[in-house]
């Protein structure tokens, strides 16, 4: 155990190629208990993804409140900034972390395909659900079920051929067919640990699965990188996306 050692976070955030800047990303203590951390990845505009990031600081104190600290908050605290965003027509991942340094605990509740990455207190290096048709085909049968028809890798309207690669998002209120169900787990800290929450731009030709990735974040933060070092990293490595990351690790 940790022993409610204080932990360090860092962010970094890069609008890269694209034509916007549709990331957002929170952090912020809560109390004297850890570290509130959030990526919302936006898509068809900022819009949902701004909402969220403005609003899951105050969501999640209210769920804490009523649930206590634990997977039930993590859950309701999506599940409510799913429902505010409900009416719009951009979309959103959403990936909410919490660091519990009094229980030397994480835990993280996940809609979309942000990645979390997390060595737990084993020393595992481990990464969190992703909701895209590649990381999850069950899901992509379910919104086809559901009436969505897939086309490469997106799940898109038939009416309108329009859509997307995730399987769950919140906004996207168009897209009918999409999982709004957030996924939640988490995992034991120990001295070595770090937990990073990031936009799906940190996947590049240089980590191009999710096994890659979580090697690769590991060796960097090994190295001594901080957030917006692995930011630069996925630059150089050739992403064309947003890419955006919150790191925490304890204090040395």
């Amino acid at each position: 155990m940790l022993g409610a050692v204080q932990g360090q976070v860092t962010s970094g955030s890069v609008q890269g190629l694209r034509e916007a800047q549709e990331d957002r990303v929170h952090a912020s203590h809560y109390g004297d208990r850890g570290w509130l951390l959030a990526i919302f990845d936006g898509h068809n505009g900022a819009g949902t993804a701004d909402v969220a990031a403005h609003r899951v600081e105050d969501v999640f104190a209210r769920c804490v409140r009523q649930y206590g600290i634990g997977s039930g908050a993590m859950s309701a605290t999506i599940g409510a900034i799913r429902d505010e965003t409900a009416e719009r027509t951009d979309g959103s991942s959403a990936s909410v972390v919490f660091v519990d340094e009094v229980e030397d605990r994480v835990y993280a509740a996940v809609l979309g395909d942000s990645p979390v990455l997390v060595r737990d207190a084993s020393g595992s290096l481990v990464m969190g659900p992703l909701h895209n048709t590649a990381a999850n085909p069950e899901d992509a049968a379910r919104a086809v079920e559901r009436g969505a028809l897939l086309v490469g890798p997106y799940l898109v309207d038939a009416d309108r051929m329009e859509g997307v690669n995730l399987t769950r998002t919140i906004g996207d209120a168009d897209l009918t067919f999409l999982g709004r169900t957030p996924e939640v787990v988490d995992f034991d800290l120990g001295a070595g640990s770090f937990v990073l929450v990031a936009s799906d731009g940190l996947f590049t030709r240089l980590a191009p699965n999710p096994e890659i990735l979580v090697a690769r974040a590991g060796d960097l933060v090994d190295a001594g990188a901080d957030a917006e070092a692995i930011v630069q990293d996925a630059l150089t490595s050739g992403s064309d996306d947003n890419v955006t990351a919150v790191l925490w690790r304890p204090e040395a």
